[in-house]
Order: C-alpha cells, then structure tokens, then sequence
C-alpha cells in the first residue's frame, strides 16, 4: 500500500515523459502506415505489379499497414492512460499538499504516516472523519 509519504512526494514526471514517448511512437506509426498506403499500396493496386505475386504482395501489404494500425492504437491507449494517470495523481497530489498545509496551519501537525497529535491531549488520532470535524471545530474556535 502507498504511504502518505510516498504520494505526497512521488515525481510524476517519468510517467509524463512515457505518455511522450508512446504518443511519439503512436505519431511515428501512422506516419509509417500512411506512407506505406499511400506510396507504395496505391501503386501495386494501380497495376504496377501485376499478377499473382502482385496480388500477393497487395494482401500482404494491406496486412502490414493494418497490423501498424492496430500497434499505432495501442500505443495512443497507452499514452492516454500515461497521461489520465499523471494529470489524476498531480490533482490527488495537490489536494493532498493543500490539506497538510491547513492541517499544519490550523495547529493539527500531520507526520509522514497520515496520524495527527490532536493539539489540547497528545492523543493520536486515526479517523480522517474525526479528522474532518477536528479542523472544522478548531477553526470555529
């Protein structure tokens, strides 16, 4: 299980800089498959290469081009996930710093592990719930 700590303080920036890299190789693929069908497809079914090697070389090309469309796709699902999962994690993250800060700002210091020293008894407290009502109630004081 990931600890309060490590969410705080985890780096994203690698799983931004892979969603880079799969849409990079997303991009690159459908340059490739492009080419191929528009270059070299439409001259073999234009009759350059007739015949049943010609015929052959068309289905077996029109597989190629199809097969790198389905590793093109696969590669954009990829960096979309990459990307969801970063954007997600930098929110969760931010909502995480922003709640410690208050916590620390409203005399509730929050260690590494997630637990509180309530301010008036020492008592550690474990319930975000209590948490919650802790704040509110110090806040109104």
């Amino acid at each position: 299980m990931v600890s309060m700590a490590q969410l705080r303080d985890l780096d994203v920036a690698a799983w931004d800089t892979g969603a880079n890299e799969w849409k990079a190789r997303y991009t690159d693929l459908l340059s490739t498959m492009r080419d191929l069908h528009e270059n070299v497809d439409s001259h073999l079914a234009a009759g350059t290469w007739t015949g049943p090697s010609g015929d052959a070389a068309i289905a077996r090309l029109r597989g190629v081009v199809n097969g790198l469309e389905i590793d093109a796709l696969e590669c954009q699902a990829v960096s979309l996930v990459l990307s969801g999962l970063t954007h997600v994690h930098r929110i969760t993250q931010g909502s995480l710093r922003s709640a410690l800060g208050m916590a620390q700002l409203a005399g509730f210091p929050v260690g590494d592990d997630g637990w509180y020293e309530g301010p008036q008894t020492g008592d550690r407290v474990i319930d975000a719930n209590d948490y919650s009502h802790s704040a509110s109630w110090a806040r109104a004081q």
